[in-house]
This record gives structure tokens, C-alpha cells and sequence, in this order.
């Protein structure tokens, strides 16, 4: 929703009024007027605070921001070619958070499913206050009807890995992955008096554009004929997802 208000923010902001408190006033009539627009054809982005306002349609809208709303359709096939399910066995389609009531994000969804209709919730600004709500009761052992056949685990949101062949991101743990979750990788040490080990998060194809999540040395480790040993190292993620790292030889 920040990107939509933030474009429609851009394409009103005067660049000739340097005044923070402008720009503020510029930026909440833009999501005023964008959330105006999920249910006419047209809205003004004006507060009084502002000495001008300017009239966008619902077509202007679209078209200024047609990129972020061909992210939509990026973002939901990566979501199921990570799990593995083709968008024709998904049975249920469910549309939360503000910006599913625009209408364009709705005909993305559904044209991607082919025309298959989605539900609606009444709300769908609370749903993710509502998910954190019943995860927490569930982690406190509420005794309640409602969630006491519910099973939540967290999942890696990004990839965790070392540098590979080519520069290459080589994950040992990936995204999307159920914790707790643990891997063990052998790797080949070329010289045992000293090795700096760096660990990437992100899901990009060559590590350096990942982030450095963490570095540690490899150290004292005696050496033994042509200078290569073989260490193992393990990624442990517990449940809270707070991640171990560590080495033996």
C-alpha cells in the first residue's frame, strides 16, 4: 500500500515548496485519494493544509502505477514455484490487507487464476493483526475452541547460504522452509591455520548481492597433508528463529 500512496504522493509533490510538513500533507492526501479510489472513478488529492489540489481518476491511477501492479503477478508466481503447486490446484483464494480492495489488484488475482473468484474478509486491515493475535494464543497454550485444532509454523522468509562455484549463492537452508529447520554441509578448507567463513540471506542468484548475515573464523585447526580438510558446518534455526552456526571437523 506505501508504494501506491508514495507514486501518487510523487506524481502531485511540488519539488518548488522544500517544506517537510508540504510533503506530509501531500502524502496523506495520496492515500486518501487512493483508498477513495477502490470505490469510484475519481478522487482529489487536497487536504486543507494544501493550496492546490489536483483530480486522478481511476484510469491515471492504474496507469501511473502499471509497474507495481505487474510486481502483483511476479510476487504470486514465485510464491507457488516455491511451493511447488501449479496456480490450477489452488482451491481457495483468499484477499487480505488494504490494498486488496483495489479493484486492478483484484482483477490480477483473479485473471491469474484464471477468473476464479476470491473471498473476502470484512476487514481486511486487521488480518495480520489477527494472524499475530491467534499465533500468540497458540504459543501461550489458550484454551479456547477456535484455535485449538490450529498448527502455525513459522518459515524462512529468505535463503540462507555461502558463496558457491561462480560467485554463485549456494542456500543450505531455503526460504519458505518450516522451522525449527537444520542443514549440515561439508565443505573443503584449503588452509587450516586461518578461514573466514561469511553466511548470505537473500534470495538473489549470486551471493554478494544477498546480505551478510554473519562471519566467523575457522581457526587452529592442525594441519594435515596437502593443506584440505574437510569441515562440516551447521545452520540450526529454532522455532523463534533465532539461527546457530557452527563447525566440526
Amino acid at each position: 500500500g506505501q508504494d501506491f500512496d508514495d507514486r501518487l504522493a510523487s506524481h502531485h509533490y511540488n519539488p518548488a515548496i522544500p517544506d517537510p510538513e508540504y510533503a506530509r500533507h501531500v502524502q496523506t492526501a495520496a492515500e486518501k485519494a487512493k483508498c477513495a479510489l477502490s470505490s469510484t472513478d475519481e478522487a482529489w488529492i487536497d487536504s486543507k493544509e494544501l493550496e492546490a489540489g489536483e483530480l486522478v481518476t481511476l484510469e491515471e491511477f492504474e496507469d501511473l502505477c502499471g509497474d507495481l501492479f505487474l510486481k502483483i503477478r511476479e510476487l504470486v508466481s514465485e510464491v507457488l514455484a516455491d511451493a511447488e503447486i501449479p496456480n490450477s490446484d489452488v482451491d481457495t483464494i483468499l484477499l487480505v490487507g488494504g490494498s486488496s480492495r483495489i479493484p486492478k489488484v483484484q482483477r490480477i488475482v483473479s485473471d491469474f487464476f484464471h477468473g476464479k473468484q476470491f473471498q473476502k474478509i470484512n476487514n481486511p486491515d486487521v488480518a495480520v493483526v489477527v494472524g499475530a493475535a491467534v499465533h500468540a494464543a497458540v504459543l501461550t497454550g489458550v484454551n479456547s475452541e477456535i484455535i485449538k485444532n490450529l498448527r502455525l509454523r513459522d518459515a524462512l522468509p529468505v535463503s540462507l547460504g555461502f558463496v558457491g562455484g561462480g560467485g554463485l549463492m549456494n542456500p543450505r537452508l531455503k526460504r519458505n522452509q518450516p522451522l525449527p529447520a537444520k542443514k549440515t554441509g561439508t565443505f573443503t578448507i584449503t588452509n587450516p591455520s586461518l578461514r573466514l567463513v561469511t553466511l548470505f540471506e537473500g534470495n538473489r542468484k549470486m551471493a554478494l548481492q544477498n546480505n551478510k548475515h554473519i562471519e566467523f573464523t575457522l581457526s587452529d585447526m592442525p594441519s594435515v597433508p596437502g593443506d584440505r580438510r574437510q569441515v562440516d558446518i551447521t545452520l540450526d534455526v529454532d522455532a523463534n528463529g533465532m539461527l546457530s552456526a557452527y563447525a566440526t571437523d
